[in-house]
């Protein structure tokens, strides 16, 4: 099982790109489109420039069929056509199935998270250096 700490945006981002020009359109433009979202957008989900949201990602699982285990893990296949077809034959089994559903999708909140964290604690950096600055004109 992959743990949140080992989860890298990065990682999400390029397999976001790997399943949009296998699965959806090789073209970014043609695959906003159809995911309904510009492809500046999808662009910078792509590079990891920002954080690839929820609803994104269930619109991937709907209507693409896209494996949430393998899009937060690597493992497994892209595309996991068998789940969309299962019947329930249990209302526990339903429980599970939710379960995991749920805990892939914080896997995907939390690297989210992290990167979010990352670029707060860059402008902080920068915050800092610019206060130095300041401060060093001001003393002379």
């Amino acid at each position: 099982m992959t743990t949140i700490s080992k989860i890298n945006d990065i990682d999400l981002a390029n397999r976001l790109k790997v399943f949009r020009t296998t699965y959806i359109d090789k073209s970014q433009n043609k695959a906003a489109k159809k995911l309904e979202v510009s492809q500046g957008n999808l662009s910078n989900m792509e590079l990891g420039k920002i954080p690839i949201r929820y609803d994104f990602v269930k619109k991937l699982v709907d209507g693409y069929g896209l494996n949430q285990e393998w899009f937060t893990s690597g493992k497994g296949k892209a595309v996991d056509k068998g789940t969309r077809k299962k019947v329930v034959i249990t209302d526990m089994e339903t429980l599970n199935t939710e379960f995991e559903t749920l805990k892939n999708l914080m896997k995907i909140l939390e690297a989210n998270q992290n990167h979010l964290i990352g670029i707060v604690e860059r402008q902080a950096a920068q915050l800092k250096q610019f206060e130095q600055q300041l401060n060093e004109k001001s003393d002379t």
